[in-house]
């Protein structure tokens, strides 16, 4: 069984990120911001081109990708991920009101821990 997937390995990531790049010796990880802003893209397109193919073992490697180096690009900027924790907490909000108002059954939100152990998290 693969390893659960929680926020962590986002932000033990954007830590040793950060580390790395303000790392005393020059170093892969020390990238001018407006590199990493472009590298973002070209996975971003390299994410899409997976997905028309559907293609979903390369769709899963290219999104991983993307998303190293968006978090590459957030600890270059000094995002701090837990601002985009919110932003993206606000966005769940907004789709569960919405599937809540159409009369849509919503499912219990889930955890690593719900889904792991198959138990309800709270709402």
């Amino acid at each position: 069984m693969a390893a659960p997937f929680t926020s962590d390995v986002i932000d033990t990531l954007y830590a040793d990120l950060v580390a790395a790049m303000s790392a005393p010796v020059s170093n892969k990880y020390q990238r001018p911001a407006c590199k990493i802003a472009q590298k973002v893209g070209e996975e971003a397109v390299e994410v899409v081109i997976e997905a028309v193919k559907n293609d979903k073992e390369k769709l899963a490697d290219e999104s991983a990708d993307l998303l190293y180096q968006l978090i590459a690009l957030w600890a270059a900027r000094g995002l701090d991920p837990e601002q985009v924790y919110l932003h993206l907490e606000e966005r769940c909000q907004a789709v569960r009101m919405e599937v809540a108002q159409s009369g849509q059954r919503l499912a219990p939100r889930q955890t690593w821990v719900s889904s792991f152990y198959g138990v309800a998290a709270r709402p």
